[in-house]
């Protein structure tokens, strides 16, 4: 690991000589620590196109500070989530029942199991705030109508659409929860 890190050490060093030199440089890698220490007008993403020409775009955020888990789910790799795909498809599935108004008792089952493996991995430190909630069950809906759920990669406009679908389901339930305030009405 220290060779690792040493090798990017000195490629952000090489990156800051040239970049102070005003030299041009390319450098492609696939090595997110590499890419972490770089503005996002030192980055290209190149993405192939339906009609199979490569479009060359800058990132909508400076990696530099974003950190690796956060720099893999941006558009620079586009990735659904920074988990497994086994842990990712268990989220899914708890998520969806969760997100459920009626379980049968298997999927009760189901619920618990999930919640015990996941939480044995850390991954249910969430509160239970009903605004999550409500999101969760809201973005379940969004997803079963379009099927989603087994893709790993996302193009940058999918992401871009999956953030506008997110801010518009917040919108609406922070819309619905004020309705519902205004009325006195604390029955969600």
């Amino acid at each position: 690991m220290a060779d690792a890190t040493d090798a990017v050490r000195r490629l952000w060093g090489l990156c800051s000589i040239l970049r102070d030199e005003g030299v041009t440089y390319l450098m492609a890698t696939h090595d997110p620590l590499v890419v972490a220490g770089l503005l996002k007008s030192e980055v290209r993403i190149l993405e192939r196109g339906s009609d199979n020409k490569v479009v060359a775009y800058e990132p909508w955020e400076d990696p530099r500070g974003m950190g690796v888990g956060a720099l893999l789910t941006s558009d620079v790799y586009g990735l659904r989530s920074q988990l497994d795909l086994e842990t990712l498809r268990k989220l899914d599935r708890k998520r969806e029942l969760a997100a459920a108004d009626d379980l049968s008792e298997e999927e009760l089952e189901e619920l618990s199991q999930l919640n015990a493996e996941l939480a044995s991995l850390a991954m249910l430190t969430e509160d239970r705030d009903p605004d999550f909630q409500e999101y969760l069950r809201a973005r379940s809906e969004v997803e079963e109508e379009e099927e989603e759920g087994e893709r790993v990669f996302l193009s940058r406009e999918e992401i871009a659409e999956q953030r506008e679908r997110s801010i518009e389901i917040m919108e609406q339930l922070l819309s619905d929860s004020q309705s519902h305030e205004n009325r006195g009405d604390s029955s969600g």
